[in-house]
């Protein structure tokens, strides 16, 4: 059994980041998946939540209350996802990967590691958690929880295939990266506040996930009498322009794109002018219809 599970402590995320997080493993990923929330505030939580145990001033501290013997009632392993992630794509490859603890590399520092995608067989390395101490909080201080897991395991952690987990500040300036499933806003800004389209539709999950061989039960789609060809990507519905082959995950940003790039506009009447040179007014003229003539 593996259950994906997030720590909400504190004020810095709002419910909406666990709900948006979850409801995007949902959309993007098959079968059924069982979700915790562990907090300290369940208020607008759609999902099942559990308080949170320890004594913890910072949200991050919180993720080490995972490594206890017998953490939440929790069995077989956990799959634990920062709230500042967006979902690209199916998580079902990180749920089946083999290891007893598998991380992140750190995006900035090679050789450390990062605790925003963890799973963890539980009960493994029960010593993160037992002889943690606020002495170790103030000690480690800005390098987080990640600092403490290094110190107390290093070497002995699995590391998780690059493309499947990116950085949004490293990684994605041209947007995501191919085989991308999950990407990191470590730092600022955070999907939230990204402005950047593509961002803001992963982040409220407006696409969904679809299986490969659905695209020909699809609602068949037209613009301008033209049948929309279908076809999946990454698990998501795409809908191609009939007349370029531009294609989009939203058939309203299809149809601004047809209508900004191949509808035909009237062209302009014409100017008129007389012998003079002087502009012609136009005028309306009514013609009546020709009588009919009846014997």
């Amino acid at each position: 059994m593996i259950t994906v599970v997030c720590v909400k402590v504190g004020t810095k995320y709002s419910a909406d980041y666990v709900n948006n997080l979850f409801r995007g493993v949902e959309n993007n990923t098959p079968g059924r998946i069982d979700f915790l929330c562990v907090t300290d505030d369940p208020t607008g939580v759609k999902y099942p939540t559990k308080p949170v145990e320890g004594p913890w001033t910072e949200g991050w501290w919180a993720k080490l209350s995972l490594f206890q013997s017998k953490p939440y009632g929790l069995t077989g392993h956990i799959l634990y996802i920062d709230l500042d992630t967006l979902v690209n794509g199916s998580i079902r490859p990180l749920m089946e990967f083999e290891s007893d603890f598998v991380m992140l590399k750190d995006f900035t520092k090679p050789d450390r590691y990062g605790s925003g995608v963890m799973k963890l067989r539980v009960g493994v390395y029960p010593e993160i958690f037992d002889e943690f101490s606020v002495v170790d909080q103030d000690r480690v201080g800005m390098y987080g929880d990640q600092e403490w897991i290094w110190e107390k395991i290093h070497p002995n952690v699995d590391f998780w295939p690059s493309a499947w987990c990116v950085s949004y500040k490293e990684h994605c300036q041209n947007g995501p990266p191919k085989g991308s499933r999950l990407i990191c806003f470590h730092g600022e800004p955070k999907p939230h506040n990204a402005g950047v389209l593509w961002v803001t539709r992963l982040w409220k999950t407006l696409a969904r996930w679809v299986p490969p061989d659905s695209a020909p039960m699809l609602p068949q789609e037209k613009i301008n009498g033209k049948p929309v060809r279908v076809h999946i990507f990454g698990g998501q519905a795409r809908y191609a322009c009939p007349d370029c082959g531009y294609d989009t995950y939203e058939m309203e940003l299809l149809e601004v794109h047809w209508a900004n790039s191949h509808k035909i506009q009237e062209p302009p009447m014409p100017t008129l002018f007389d012998a003079e040179g002087a502009k012609i007014e136009r005028r309306s003229i009514y013609v009546p219809e020709r009588p009919t003539n009846e014997e």
